[in-house]
């Protein structure tokens, strides 16, 4: 069996003794006001408190490519093996990914090092929030692992092009899901192509 996709708070904690654990913090804060929505790192809220010995890995700087095509597009293979290594997550890592948010980052990040080859991670069911509610300890400030290598190994086909999108419409072997919220002020539509 492989790793489970969802692990416990009871279950990460149980595995505090294991010397390739790394566990991550993948918070990022996006917030809706007057205006554009606001995007802001997690790393404060890490800092304020965050599960013993994780370490924060900044999506919004360290894995996202300003210049990408859509936001939080992905950045290149070396990019994401320089960041994670540097975090401390090796080829023979298990990772549990969590955010202090509603999990969509965490679960991003799960998505992200699938994308690159890895699949010895796992997330965080519930998040912070989860970890703190089983009633286990937080830290605060920085924690750390040593550098370690990563190898990243980039799966094309887990990445589909709008012009591929637009092909799968019309094929019934395709099942597309749309997992935008639908308000009242926000309909969801099909975008214009």
């Amino acid at each position: 069996m492989g790793t489970p996709h969802l692990i416990t708070a009871s279950d990460l904690r149980d595995l505090g003794d294991d010397p390739k654990l790394r566990v991550v913090d993948a918070t990022v804060h996006l917030r809706f006001g007057d205006g554009a929505p606001q995007i802001e790192s997690g790393q404060e809220s890490y800092l304020a408190g965050h599960i013993p010995g994780a370490v924060f890995v900044d999506q919004l700087l360290a894995l996202t490519d300003p210049d990408g095509e859509a936001p939080f597009a992905v950045v290149s293979s070396e990019q994401f093996a320089a960041a994670v290594g540097a975090a401390g997550v090796g080829d023979d890592s298990r990772v549990v990914v969590y955010d202090s948010e509603n999990g969509i980052w965490a679960t991003r990040l799960w998505w992200q090092f699938g994308l690159e080859g890895f699949d010895n991670v796992a997330v965080l069911a519930g998040g912070l929030q989860a970890w703190v509610d089983a009633g286990f300890p937080v830290d605060r400030g920085e924690s750390g692992y040593p550098p370690a290598e990563f190898t990243a190994q980039r799966r094309e086909e887990r990445i589909e092009t709008t012009d591929e999108v637009v092909t799968d419409v019309d094929d019934s072997g395709v099942l597309l899901i749309n997992a935008s919220t639908e308000t009242p002020s926000r309909p969801a539509t099909s975008p214009e192509v």
